[in-house]
C-alpha cells in the first residue's frame, strides 16, 4: 500500500468561516491527510435552480491545501433540493427529501449540479477525487418507478423466480413472477 488515507468529513457549509483555519490546523496535527467536503444538503449548494454557492467548499479546499490535506469532494445528490421538490414533487419519495434517483427531472438536475461542482473544483491540486452520494439519504426511498426498475433488473439476472429464491432465500419461494417481488428491504435512517 502506497499510503493510508486518514481523515474525516468536514461540513464547510454548516460552520462559521472563522473556524476553518483552526479546524484544518487541528486535523493536520492529528495526522489526517484527507478530508471530505461537499456536505449533505444539495439545497445549500444550489438554493435556486442554476444558482450555485460553492464558496464554502472552495474555501475549505484552499485551507486544506495550506495544511497539506487532500480533499474528496462529496456530490450531495441523495436529497432533492427544495426548489426541485416544489417544481417536481414526484422526485421526492421518502423522508428527508430522499430522491427518486430514477426520475428524469432529478437525473437532469443532478447532472447539472455535478458538472458545475466538478468544474468549480477540479483544478485544485489537492482534490483527490469525487464521491457520488450513495449514502443514507437514499435508504428508504421508494417509488413505483424504482420498484419497477428493481424488478426488471432482477428479471434480467435470474432465469426464473425459482432461481432468484434459490439464490436469495426461501422467503422468496412464494413469488410466482418477478412482478410480485417486494421492493428491496430498506435500512432506515439510524438518526445521525
Amino acid at each position: 500500500m502506497e499510503q493510508l488515507w486518514f481523515g474525516t468529513a468536514y461540513d464547510a457549509e454548516g460552520l462559521p468561516e472563522e473556524r476553518l483555519e483552526r479546524d484544518m490546523k487541528l486535523m493536520a496535527e492529528a495526522g489526517m491527510n484527507l478530508i471530505a467536503v461537499g456536505g449533505e444538503d444539495w439545497g445549500a449548494l444550489e438554493p435556486r435552480e442554476g444558482e450555485y454557492r460553492f464558496s464554502p467548499i472552495a474555501a475549505a479546499i484552499e485551507a486544506a491545501e495550506r495544511r497539506g490535506l487532500r480533499v474528496l469532494v462529496h456530490l450531495p445528490t441523495g436529497t432533492v433540493p427544495p426548489w426541485l421538490a416544489r417544481r417536481e414533487p414526484e422526485t421526492v419519495c421518502g423522508p428527508y427529501r430522499r430522491a427518486d434517483i430514477t426520475h428524469p427531472a432529478y437525473l437532469q438536475a443532478a447532472k447539472n449540479l455535478i458538472r458545475e461542482l466538478v468544474k468549480a473544483t477540479a483544478a485544485a491540486p489537492n482534490v483527490a477525487g469525487y464521491r457520488l452520494d450513495a449514502g443514507r439519504q437514499v435508504w428508504g426511498a421508494r417509488s413505483p418507478r424504482m420498484l419497477e426498475g428493481f424488478r426488471d433488473w432482477m428479471a434480467e439476472r435470474f432465469p426464473s423466480p425459482e432461481a432468484l429464491a434459490e439464490a436469495y432465500g426461501p422467503e422468496l419461494r412464494f413469488v410466482g413472477s418477478f412482478g410480485e417481488l417486494p421492493g428491496p428491504a430498506a435500512t432506515e435512517d439510524p438518526g445521525y
